[in-house]
């Protein structure tokens, strides 16, 4: 299996260097905490779709996660316990494969539920509420002393916090330092967070 950890994103190679935050992320940084582990909820059954009422008509109605999606969310929550990296709070958008992925990897399954991180907050015949200034509040948000945040989400609310179209696989990660000015710090990618080895390797960093 390919082991990828990108520290500092090309595409945000940029913005990372103007914020003065262009650091190697290194594993030991993640389990003293203070980062913004931004994840895709985990894969999901594509037979099934989101109905325009999805959020109103409740799980019957949406895109869920499949049995796949449920064990690779189990290994991901496993795996972030074994490497000892420390979780305060976990957040989720409103859909029931985030939820559910939420749940599954929260060290005691307790899950907040946000407007910002809900891909379309009133079903998917209406576009999307939140700005990119309001989903950055989220992401530059200072976790808890000592622990990190997991946000729950989906790709096109990561594509609009940094202003272009993201690749992310269901399931996959992106790390944040949170900035105080405003744009959002991207740390490291981790395209199969499953994988022990793809966190191993920020040690190498």
């Amino acid at each position: 299996m390919r082991a990828i950890v990108t520290v500092v994103l090309f595409l945000n190679l940029f913005a990372a260097i103007q914020s003065g935050w262009c650091e190697t992320l290194k594993l030991s940084d993640l389990q003293q905490g203070g980062y913004v582990i931004f994840m895709r909820h985990a894969k999901t059954d594509w037979s099934q779709k989101d109905d325009p009422d999805a959020i109103s008509k409740g799980c019957a109605a949406q895109r869920n996660l499949s049995d796949s999606g449920r064990e690779q969310a189990k290994l991901i929550g496993r795996t972030i316990s074994q490497l000892k990296i420390p979780l305060g709070r976990v957040i989720s958008s409103k859909l029931c494969r985030t939820q559910e992925t939420a749940q599954l990897v929260s060290p005691n399954g307790s899950v907040e539920v946000s407007n910002t991180l809900t891909e379309y907050p009133d079903g998917p015949s209406k576009p999307p509420t939140a700005s990119k200034a309001e989903i950055l509040e989220v992401l530059n948000a200072v976790p808890t002393l000592g622990t990190n945040t997991l946000l729950i989400s989906h790709r096109p609310i990561l594509s609009t916090a940094l202003g272009r179209k993201i690749e992310l696989p269901e399931g996959g990660i992106v790390i944040f330092k949170p900035s105080t000015v405003g744009e959002a710090n991207l740390a490291a990618e981790i395209d199969e967070p499953a994988l022990e080895s793809q966190w191993n390797a920020l040690r190498e960093g």
